[in-house]
């Protein structure tokens, strides 16, 4: 198929085009709470609202680099779209690696394990591309007691097994990553709550959270989904451009990447076997392209652009 227009924001919407689906956590002891913690894909979304309501009408592509890697107790990247806008990807349904987790240590282990480090994200130089992906706000029905009564020891037993304790610091850390830190302490700390905070808190603690951004939240099954493309989205968005201008232009197309001679009957141009997307007109030209033209970074781009949309 033709290399997508990735400057697009029909078809590669930024973060906050996308649609917001509200995901509600039941109160602690009650039916479904646990599951809720340690499964999320368990729970589903009761609320959907698109600020964009062409998405609605056809696939769509999220695209990001990636930032950082934020994992704390779940596997968790900040990423960056092509506005700027910072936000946070969760694996929801994994737990992190202990702390000597690696080639040689042991670490936590188990089929919910999952490494991030290990799956080929790298900051600065990762485009993590996702298709159809909402953004999730998390609401936690009486939960703020329950951290509270933690917190000062009073110890209660969530039953999420080590490794996978529901911890919010962790969030607040995820939450300054992407800029919200300094709104998200103001409502937690809040100047002025409103009467329905203080009737929850006045009532057992039945407050209400809510992340107004909201993040991508990834269950098990959805991994596969998430695509990598080994360069950040500027270089992505440059090498896709430059693809679709060879792509609509037959002499382009049908021209050296390196010295723009033209192929025809009585020159030949071979294609290059890493990425299949350029042609050269000779071993010297595609040798220069490769070590001082960046075909050599390109390349890797091109290879995965075309995995992804072939």
């Amino acid at each position: 198929m033709p290399t997508p227009d990735f400057n697009s924001p029909t078809l590669f919407p930024p973060f906050l085009s996308l649609p917001l689906t509200t995901t509600t956590i039941p109160p602690p002891g009650t039916e479904g709470s646990q599951a809720a913690l340690t499964n999320f894909s368990s729970l589903k979304p009761h609320k959907i609202e698109y600020p964009d309501p062409s998405l609605q009408q056809h696939d769509y592509y999220l695209m990001a680099t990636v930032l950082q890697n934020m994992t704390i107790t779940k596997p968790t990247l900040i990423l960056t779209d092509s506005t700027g806008q910072r936000f946070a990807l969760v694996y929801a349904d994994r737990v992190a690696p202990g702390p000597f987790a690696g080639p040689r240590g042991g670490g936590t282990v188990g089929p919910n394990v999952l490494d991030l480090g290990r799956k080929g994200f790298k900051a600065g130089s990762t485009t993590v591309v996702l298709k159809n992906a909402k953004r999730n706000v998390v609401v936690r029905e009486g939960w703020d007691d329950q951290i509270e009564r933690m917190r000062t020891g009073m110890g209660v037993d969530l039953g999420l097994g080590k490794g996978n304790e529901f911890k919010e610091e962790d969030e607040e850390e995820v939450e300054k990553a992407v800029g919200e830190g300094d709104d998200a302490k103001k409502e937690k700390d809040g100047g002025q709550q409103s009467q329905s905070q203080n009737n929850g808190n006045q009532n057992g603690g039945t407050t209400k959270r809510k992340r107004k951004q909201g993040s991508i939240r990834i269950s098990k099954a959805e991994e596969d989904e998430v695509k990598i493309i080994p360069g950040k989205l500027e270089d992505v968005q440059r090498v896709g451009k430059y693809l679709r201008e060879r792509e609509q232009d037959e002499a382009k197309g049908n021209s050296c990447a390196q010295c723009g001679a033209q192929g025809g009957e009585d020159k030949s141009l071979k294609q290059c076997t890493g990425c299949r997307g350029v042609k050269y007109c000779g071993k010297e030209c595609q040798t220069k392209a490769w070590n001082e033209g960046g075909h050599k970074a390109d390349c890797k781009i091109i290879k995965a652009i075309k995995a992804i949309w072939p």
